[in-house]
This record gives C-alpha cells, sequence and structure tokens, in this order.
C-alpha cells in the first residue's frame, strides 16, 4: 500500500504499477476505470472552542477572519472549496500551506489554525478531540476507485474494495 498525489497515481495506474487507487474527484481517462464508492463532505477542523461550541456548521464568511492551514493550490479537493459561491468576494488568510489533508487536520488540531477538509479525514480529527463543523453550503466530494480498464480484479482486491468502501462509510457516518 503506498500514498500519492493524484497525478502521480494516474501515472503509476497507466504504467502498471498499481493494480488500484483511491481517489478524490477523479477526473475522466480513457484508460481508466472509475467507480464511485461514496459521497464525502467539506468540513473545517480546529481545536476545540475555536468556534463557539453552539455553532453547528462553518460558512465561507467564518472563515474570512480564520489563519486557515490550506492545501496545495494543485489538489482537486481544495479546488471545490475556490469554487463554492460567494469564495471570490472573501479573502482568506493562508498562514500555512500543506501538501494533504491529514497534515492539515494534525496541525488544525494542534492550534494552528482552521483546516478546510474532507468528512472522511475530519471524523479523523474528532478522535483527536478537534472541533469539527460541517461546510454550508454543503461541497460534496466523490471518493472513487480507479483502475486501468484493461485490469481484471482478483477476488482479494474486490475484498479489499468493498472492506474499504465499508470503512468509509461508517467514518463517514460518523
Amino acid at each position: 500500500m503506498e500514498t500519492y498525489h493524484y497525478d502521480s497515481l494516474v501515472d503509476a495506474l497507466l504504467a502498471g504499477h498499481v493494480d488500484i487507487g483511491f481517489v478524490y474527484e477523479p477526473v475522466a481517462h480513457a484508460a481508466l476505470d472509475t467507480t464511485d464508492l461514496l459521497q464525502a463532505f467539506f468540513c473545517s477542523v480546529s481545536t476545540s472552542g475555536y468556534f463557539s461550541k453552539s455553532k453547528t456548521s462553518i460558512s465561507i464568511r467564518d472563515l474570512a477572519s480564520c489563519n486557515i492551514i490550506g492545501l496545495s493550490k494543485d489538489d482537486l479537493v481544495a479546488s471545490l472549496i475556490a469554487q463554492t459561491d460567494g469564495m471570490a468576494d472573501i479573502a482568506l488568510t493562508r498562514n500555512v500551506s500543506v501538501e494533504t489533508s491529514v497534515v492539515a487536520m494534525h496541525l488544525a488540531a494542534q492550534g494552528m489554525g482552521v483546516a478546510l477538509v474532507d468528512s472522511l479525514t475530519g471524523a479523523l480529527g474528532k478522535g483527536h478531540g478537534a472541533q469539527v463543523l460541517p461546510f454550508t453550503p454543503e461541497v460534496p466530494i466523490r471518493v472513487a476507485v480507479m483502475r486501468l480498464v484493461t485490469h481484471q480484479a482478483g477476488l482479494h482486491e474486490k475484498k479489499f474494495i468493498e472492506h474499504f468502501a465499508a470503512q468509509a462509510r461508517l467514518i463517514h457516518a460518523g
């Protein structure tokens, strides 16, 4: 098992170095088959009490005065938040930029700012005592598995994908 950024994963799939890849927001590719597994959503992660305990969701306006732990500009998930209605009207302060949502989540849980991540990563933040709030308006994120169209999945691979999808749904359900 290895972790890749999206473009590197696509290259590894095309070169036959890996059999399958789990991705957020897959981009159609003629040589790759994509199967959606579930839909996640954007959320914020911060230290407990960063926002009022009575707050049940987070909006772009709520983030205007926050120090944002941002993902790299090339990140597909980060691009979704940039397309959210009203985003162009708000200038967010990004004091830290990281490559992965898991690193952003850990930094936010330690008080370095607010991370905007997918709800699966956000669920991990809850385990670290972080305040996790869903994003309003809801911003959906596709979670899918990709493989070469010529790749024939074996029984173990199919079971692994089923297990991954089931665990992701459990995490997402909270």
